[in-house]
């Protein structure tokens, strides 16, 4: 899935041009909405949480390691697998075309219910594709 080459102590080269490649401030698997500190720094954004946590800034293309860079991916089409997105989605078999997905209040997964935080993160084209369309919480 990783679509970037690393040498030790190198960033990820992008290849995507929707990508940024942030450090990782804890583990998570692709797919998970991050947020990214003033630092570079990310961690796994939440609706609930106060601050920068609630403002996602990207999704992962990559899986987050501790401590290493990984690519995030925040406007285009991201396509993983439908179990890669049953992790974060808490879905069975992928996610629901059509649907509206959204920042979840549980860390570092989305929802297609709408949360109380609303934080639109984008529409499901297929089981394995969403069109990422990140925006700042309707009513926070």
């Amino acid at each position: 899935m990783a679509d970037f080459a690393q040498t030790a102590g190198s960033a990820p080269t992008l290849a995507h041009p929707s990508t940024f490649a942030p450090v990782a401030g804890i583990g998570f698997p692709v797919g998970t909405p991050v947020y990214t500190s003033s630092a570079g720094v990310a961690g796994k954004a939440a609706a609930t949480l106060v601050g920068g946590a609630a403002f996602c800034t990207g999704l992962a293309r990559s899986q987050g390691i501790v401590t290493e860079r990984f690519l995030a991916q925040y406007a285009d089409v991201l396509e993983l697998t439908a179990a890669e997105w049953d992790a974060v989605a808490g879905t069975a078999g992928g996610l629901t075309p059509g649907a509206p997905y959204y920042l979840s209040d549980t860390p570092g997964q989305i929802t297609g219910v709408s949360p109380v935080v609303k934080a639109p993160i984008g529409t499901a084209i297929s089981a394995t594709e969403l069109l990422i369309q990140i925006t700042f919480p309707l009513n926070a």
